[in-house]
């Protein structure tokens, strides 16, 4: 049985939901070969991390799928790359100063994911749910979680996928499907 970690950040900035969060919460397989285990994570540069790396060590998942909402974006982002670089000043949540502008002070300065992301990209095509691939994965948390996980963990194939505010040609119901979807192309 394939054992996968989906998530996806909680609300922030005063907002009552993330599109991501809504997106992940409303998930459901009827495949008894994956076990999905939903975790939804704080939006704090660094403890987003710590929590869901002692439960990548514990439970040690074969597949992570990391969920975010880029509201400016009109299609499903699948980002294939990662960047070693912060672009913000205070981390107010974990009360970090950010004098450096890396992620990890001698990581490369780039991470490509191993995960199927053509292929998942394929499925959701023949679906036709609008989606893209995406090389950038933004300059902060999103990026840095994404960072952080394929740097720690290089061999788990791991995706970040990026909601758009929800429309009437996409909505949270379709960003749902299309998790499980990319689920289900593995």
């Amino acid at each position: 049985m394939m054992k996968l970690l989906l998530t996806a950040f909680e609300a922030f900035n005063g907002r009552p939901t993330n599109i991501a969060q809504l997106a992940v919460s409303y998930v459901t397989l009827n495949n008894s070969q994956i076990e999905v285990n939903k975790k939804y994570l704080p939006v704090a540069l660094f403890s987003s991390f710590q929590y869901i790396n002692s439960y990548i060590e514990k439970e040690k998942p074969d597949v992570i799928i990391l969920c975010g909402e880029a509201i400016d974006r009109k299609k499903i982002s699948l980002e294939i790359k990662a960047k070693n670089f912060i672009n913000k000043k205070i981390d107010y949540k974990d009360e970090v100063n950010l004098n450096q502008k890396l992620i990890i002070e001698k990581g490369p300065q780039t991470i490509y994911s191993i995960f199927p992301s053509i292929e998942a990209l394929s499925h959701l095509f023949t679906h036709f749910i609008q989606a893209e691939i995406s090389l950038d994965a933004g300059e902060y948390i999103c990026n840095a979680l994404y960072y952080q996980v394929m740097y720690y963990h290089p061999q788990i194939p791991c995706i970040f996928v990026h909601f758009p505010s929800p429309t009437s040609s996409l909505s949270i119901d379709q960003m749902s499907k299309a998790l499980e979807i990319i689920i289900q192309s593995l």
